[in-house]
């Protein structure tokens, strides 16, 4: 499986202040849950998912989920699924996204690095 992404520098503009933030962006849309979850989940808690991913590698075993602002996250030893917490009334749920375990571990480490330089 291939992911392709652009990760990008925006102005954004409100209040008469400025701000520059990067956001990520994939190629498929039915990845905007990655998106969401990269961009606001991902870096809680000094990131904390990246302590339960290396978790989950060192047991063997699924954790309970990671729930985040946007999303809840299932880390399984194989594959982890993403799930949209924005599921209200008169709201569409983004839709949910599977990933290889390894393949996720490794896209947040390379959102991390963007967001360190």
């Amino acid at each position: 499986m291939s992911l392709k992404y652009t990760i990008q520098e925006v102005k954004l503009t409100g209040s008469g202040k400025e701000k520059r933030r990067k956001v990520i962006r994939f190629n498929n849309p039915d990845l905007r849950l990655l998106e969401e979850f990269l961009m606001v989940d991902a870096p809680l808690h000094d990131w904390s998912i990246l302590r339960r991913f290396e978790e989950v590698n060192r047991q063997g075993t699924s954790l309970g989920p990671f729930v985040g602002n946007r999303t809840s996250t299932m880390i399984g030893p194989v594959q982890t699924k993403i799930e949209d917490s924005f599921d209200f009334p008169g709201m569409d749920p983004l839709p949910s996204v599977k990933l290889p375990t390894d393949m996720l571990y490794e896209l947040i480490l390379t959102w991390r690095r963007s967001l360190e330089n």
